[in-house]
């Protein structure tokens, strides 16, 4: 209740999980990915209750089953973003695998892009969900882009735009790009901090963040691409060349709701008392509902 009616900005970057894989760049393969998702449940899973480490112990089948799962819906989305239309495409942040091809593999991308969101973007929606029921919360993703497939977009990358120090610099490829979004993101930022609301002539209008209820929905809906994800949880997208507002998160929050709770249910098959965290419970159910559908 402490922030209830303050206007709240929240983002991430696109790729935050470099920061949580740790499997090698170039060589590595899906089943290393698979592996790489594995340990990193047993050591952080905080949509769990209890310590972070709460799944240190699980059986190896059972987390073997859900870190396989995990890694199976992920191909799927970016097999379903792949076959959408280019129009369609253009609503979403970019989840292709080959965003930086000549500096890593696939298997790469698809690890940092499952950790990224369990450990970022997941916590990002929960904030934006529960401080959205007494505040207005405004939601972007920061994927830069000045120089095009060179580098990945990590944690904090996006503070030296906001304060008007982007890289590359100088006369580098990429500088002129790299300032022109860094004044776009100063400019948002500061109309913000004066009036509460980040709209701006050069970016647009910056709504709230809504998210999608129960009766909003079909089941079905849940797996919405390669059809249009329309508005559903969207971002303003800090992109060269493409800032503007997306969706971001909506199936992926759905792909880890139901595999929590089907790990949920195979631990507790099992005798453990394991249970999904309560806010993550309340969000999935809010957006999702049907938990038995897992």
């Amino acid at each position: 209740g402490c922030a209830a009616e303050i206007p709240i900005l929240t983002g991430v970057t696109r790729d935050e999980g470099v920061f949580s894989t740790k499997i090698k760049r170039k060589g590595s393969t899906f089943e290393d990915t698979i592996q790489d998702v594995k340990r990193h449940l047993r050591v952080a899973c905080y949509l769990m209750e209890g310590d972070l480490d709460v799944l240190r112990d699980i059986p190896e089948d059972v987390c073997e089953e859900i870190a396989k799962g995990l890694v199976a819906d992920y191909q799927d989305l970016v097999r379903r973003y792949k076959a959408a239309t280019d129009e369609v495409a253009d609503q979403c942040v970019n989840l292709s695998l080959t965003k930086c091809e000549e500096i890593a593999d696939e298997a790469y991308e698809l690890s940092a892009k499952i950790l990224g969101d369990h450990d970022f973007l997941l916590a990002h929606l929960m904030a934006a969900w529960t401080l959205g029921h007494h505040s207005d919360v405004r939601s972007y993703i920061f994927s830069n882009e000045c120089v095009k497939g060179k580098r990945f977009v990590s944690h904090g990358d996006d503070q030296v735009f906001l304060f008007g120090a982007p890289s590359p610099r100088g006369d580098a490829p990429g500088a002129e790009e790299a300032r022109n979004l860094s004044e776009s993101i100063m400019e948002a930022w500061a109309n913000f901090v004066k009036t509460g609301d980040p709209s701006t002539p050069s970016i647009g209008e910056w709504p709230v963040t809504k998210f999608p209820g129960r009766g909003d929905m079909k089941e079905k809906e849940i797996g919405v691409l390669p059809e249009s994800p329309q508005d559903r949880m969207l971002h303003m997208n800090f992109e060269h060349g493409r800032t503007k507002l997306v969706s971001n998160g909506f199936e992926e929050f759905g792909i880890w709701y139901k595999h929590m709770l089907i790990l949920e249910r195979r631990l507790q098959a099992i005798g453990w008392e394991i249970k999904v965290r309560s806010t993550f419970r309340e969000m999935g159910e809010s957006i999702l509902g049907q938990t038995s559908r897992y």
